[in-house]
């Protein structure tokens, strides 16, 4: 072999054994943290269910090449309940930074899945490596194992097809969840019973902690989105569920739905903690409410009541743009997810509220745009400068210049604020005084033009586009105000 290539091969032997993990670097940096769930940590708990139960082989190793990809990976082996695995961590990032990376995956995932979040018991953790390149030992414990949470994926799949139809709204299917979770399961006055496993066999009893990830799991089921609280009442650790039902936020304590006071009578169910708003919980509850979607409003019955002539959101840039030049209106565009609360909040809650009225707003003076930032790249040019924001992004548009906006703004607004923001600058129908609401003035003023009085009134306020001030608008304005 030629010698002047003998040195090339022989490094590149070794750089290929480094990057396969077979050759240790003496200078490797090493961290290491522990962990406790502050949901268990004041739990008298015999002991966390720490044994691997053939799910996959107690030790494995994963490489992830992104962020993303360690966030998915660690997902997956928590699902599973594994104890002791490994993950190799290749991307650009600092050493320094790895506790910060793990604990942020750790965060995501409970926040976007409460019940794994809420299984999880503590973790202890080890790292090694240098910037872009670490490897971390995980040991964890969880409150479930995987052959439990087999049993349970069975039974609530059992339950479910039980208790839901599928004409159902998921109004009707939250509530027959929960009046089954009162009525099925008993509160533990042992304290020893803490899991969804616990409340669903064997003694069928469990306390807060059971009572909240059952909840979560059933509506998992359903596909209603639903996290864990932690938190105290009355002075007492406890727990409960926040449930997104048709756009809204909602408390819901099942545990004192299920007053033992009330016992020997098995068919009781209270409904006091059902469906509650943050002021409404926190009567006799406390948690943090920054680290929690916010729950504003008070339930009413009818929610997901499927409500006719609800506005119609285009899904496309040309279509928007198109439609707006043809009608003579703006655009009201929406960027975000149908997996973000606070985008589908405000399109679908806010943007269809008729009290203010601000959908009647948006359907006379708008035309409607959802641009959905997993779908494309459309609302891409209206986001620039605006980094970092959250979503929902909401912009107005003008068609004739379609490629920069009036204004925006991101993330919820209050329903008041908004619909001030959908007025700003544009002549609003029926507003004959042309002091930018619609009042008894104008009511006034309309029936005095429709009985021939000579009385002045902004023209712009023309709601059927003939140009003169007459009954149509004397009738738009009297239904306006009834509402």
């Amino acid at each position: 072999m030629n010698s002047n290539i003998r040195p090339s091969l022989v490094s590149l032997l070794i750089a290929a054994l480094f990057f396969l993990g077979f050759v240790d670097s003496a200078n490797a940096i090493t961290g290491r943290s522990t962990w406790v769930n502050p949901i268990w940590q004041n739990v008298v708990y015999p002991a966390p269910a720490t044994p691997h139960d053939g799910s996959r082989d107690a030790r494995s190793l994963q490489t992830a090449f992104s962020y993303t990809e360690f966030k998915e990976a660690l997902w997956s082996q928590l699902e599973t309940r594994t104890t002791a695995f490994s993950i190799r961590l290749i991307y650009n990032f600092d050493f320094s930074d790895v506790g910060d990376i793990i604990n942020a995956a750790f965060k995501e995932i409970e926040s976007e899945d409460g019940y794994t979040g809420g299984n999880l018991h503590s973790r202890s953790l080890s790292w090694s490596g240098h910037d872009n390149d670490v490897t971390i030992e995980f040991a964890m414990t969880y409150v479930t194992t995987y052959s439990q949470e087999q049993a349970i994926t069975q039974r609530v799949a059992e339950i479910i097809a039980e208790i839901i139809s599928p004409s159902m709204t998921d109004e009707e299917k939250a509530k027959v969840i929960h009046d089954w979770v009162v009525l099925n399961v008993e509160y533990d006055q042992t304290y020893q019973h803490h899991s969804a496993y616990d409340a669903l066999f064997e003694a069928k009893e469990t306390v807060c902690q059971g009572y909240t990830l059952l909840m979560i799991r059933m509506l998992q089921d359903v596909n209603i989105e639903s996290k864990f609280v932690g938190g105290t009442a009355k002075g007492v650790n406890h727990s409960w569920n926040l449930v997104h039902l048709c756009g809204h936020w909602y408390h819901l304590d099942a545990t004192w739905d299920d007053q033992v006071t009330y016992l020997p009578n098995p068919d009781f169910i209270s409904w006091d903690y059902y469906l509650l708003s943050d002021a409404e919980i926190l009567v006799d509850h406390s948690f943090d409410a920054a680290a929690y979607p916010d729950a504003p409003d008070s339930y009413v019955e009818g929610v997901c009541s499927v409500v006719g002539d609800k506005l119609t959101w285009l899904t496309s840039a040309e279509d928007a743009v198109s439609a707006a030049r043809t009608q003579g209106k703006m655009i009201l565009m929406i960027a975000g997810s149908d997996s973000c609360p606070f985008t589908t909040h405000m399109r679908d809650t806010v943007c269809e509220k008729a009290d203010l009225p601000i959908k009647d707003r948006i359907r006379t003076a708008y035309v409607p745009w959802f641009s959905d930032v997993d779908a494309g790249s459309e609302w891409g040019p209206y986001a620039s400068g605006l980094e970092p924001f959250t979503l929902p992004l909401i912009c107005r548009i003008d068609p004739a210049d379609a490629d920069h906006y009036l204004d925006w703004t991101t993330g919820p607004q209050e329903a008041d604020e908004f619909y001030a923001r959908l007025l700003k600058g544009l002549p609003l129908k029926g507003d004959l005084n042309g002091n930018a609401m619609l009042d008894l003035g104008d009511a006034v003023l309309a029936l005095k033009i429709v009985s021939g009085a000579a009385v002045s009134a902004h023209l712009e306020a023309d709601v059927d586009g003939d140009k003169r001030i007459g009954i149509e608008e004397a009738v738009y304005i009297m239904g306006m105000l009834s509402r």
